[in-house]
This record gives C-alpha cells, sequence and structure tokens, in this order.
C-alpha cells in the first residue's frame, strides 16, 4: 500500500471536468459572478475548495471558461445554419429549434448569457469575451443569406439577429415569470412541445417570410 503523501488540493475522489463546469454555470446563474464564491461553487460540487482549486486558478478563469462554452456550444448550431443543407427556410427553423432546445436542457445558460451581458463583467472584458458579437454576427451574415437568396425580404441584419436571439434567450432567462404566466414549468417537454412551432412561426413572420417560401418545410 502507497504511503506517498497525496499533493495538496488534488481530490481525493476526482470529479469530471465536465461536472464541475455545470455546477458552476448553475452557481454563477443563480448568484452572479460577484455573488458566486469558489466555496459556494466547490460546496454545490460536493468537494473541497481546494480542490476545486486543483482543477481551476480562479473564479475568474473558471468564470471565463463556463461563458465560453455556453457561447461556444450555441455558435455551433449558428453554423451548421450558415453552412448545412436544405433552404433557407429550413435552415433557420432547424437553428430555431436547436436553439430552443438546448436552452431548455440548459436551464442555467440563458440566465448567464443575460446577467452577463447586462453587467458587462469579467467575461466582456476578457478577449474571450469577443465571441459574444461574432456569434451574433454570424446569425446576421446567415440572415444576409437569406436576404442575398430572395428568401426573406432586405431588412437590417444585425437589428433582425439581436431580435431572434432575445425571443429564444429571455423566455427561459426570466422563467420564474414564464412559468407563472404558462402555469407550467417552462423548460420541461410539454410546455417545449408547444413553444416550438409557435417560435418558428414567429420568427418567420419576423423574417417576412412569404408563404411561397414556407411551403413543403413545416
Amino acid at each position: 500500500m502507497s504511503t506517498t503523501p497525496r499533493k495538496s488540493g488534488r481530490p481525493t475522489n476526482p470529479i469530471p471536468r465536465e461536472k464541475l463546469l455545470m455546477h458552476a454555470r448553475d452557481c454563477f446563474a443563480e448568484l452572479g459572478f460577484s455573488g458566486a464564491s469558489m466555496n459556494a461553487i466547490a460546496q454545490r460540487s460536493g468537494i473541497r475548495k481546494a480542490s476545486l482549486f486543483h482543477h481551476f486558478a480562479g473564479k475568474e478563469k473558471l468564470y471565463i471558461e463556463v461563458l465560453s462554452g455556453v457561447i461556444g456550444e450555441l455558435s455551433v448550431f449558428v453554423q451548421d445554419a450558415g453552412l448545412g443543407k436544405g433552404t433557407f427556410v429550413m435552415r433557420l427553423d432547424r437553428l430555431g429549434e436547436l436553439a430552443e432546445r438546448w436552452l431548455s436542457d440548459n436551464p442555467s445558460a440563458s440566465r448567464l448569457l443575460v446577467w452577463e451581458v447586462l453587467g458587462q463583467g469579467a467575461f466582456s472584458q476578457s478577449p474571450a469575451g469577443e465571441a459574444v458579437p461574432i456569434t451574433v454576427r454570424e446569425v446576421a451574415r446567415f440572415l444576409q443569406q437569406g436576404m442575398d437568396e430572395g428568401a426573406i425580404p432586405p431588412q437590417e441584419p444585425t437589428h433582425l439577429a439581436m431580435s431572434i436571439i432575445s425571443i429564444h434567450l429571455m423566455h427561459f432567462a426570466v422563467s420564474g415569470l414564464t412559468n407563472r404566466l404558462y402555469d407550467s414549468d417552462v423548460f420541461s417537454e410539454a410546455h417545449m412541445s408547444r413553444r416550438v412551432p409557435v417560435v418558428r412561426e414567429q420568427i418567420r413572420r419576423l423574417c417576412g417570410v412569404e408563404e411561397t417560401h414556407a411551403q413543403g418545410v413545416n
């Protein structure tokens, strides 16, 4: 039996890094960057604070990694819409449903994004923060493709992108309100089965999709 002393801060019962990031995401979304402490995140993860520091050098670095992960996962959907197969309307619908489903499956993500954008905190002020405007511009470029193809009428693509993003984010970010408005859990599959087609039609109308372009993609 080994008697080699364990290095300081090395976790006794290792927990996957992805799990730690999820616990941190929940904590930051609930308390904000200022309110969430490394101790609170460690307790939520079921480990000692020293073990958390074994994985992450500090709260700011952990926060930036959490936000980078959220933006990175959402940007994949945008890239798929821009480069994927199918008509523009099909890709628009696919992007909307993927975003809705991901935000529903990751309840703290939308709240965390709104916290950060409103507060312009550690992530926004870091080099990694450029990922947010980059992603918005990618959405705008995708919408511009639709205009260039004649699938939607010419309009200011960045304003349109921000409006669409708001439709997706705010519904989940203010779940305390939306749960009461709909008298249901807005993250539940029952709610999502009703919401996805409604949002699809709202975004089509917002973009100015004509019925002739929408036929055959329902």
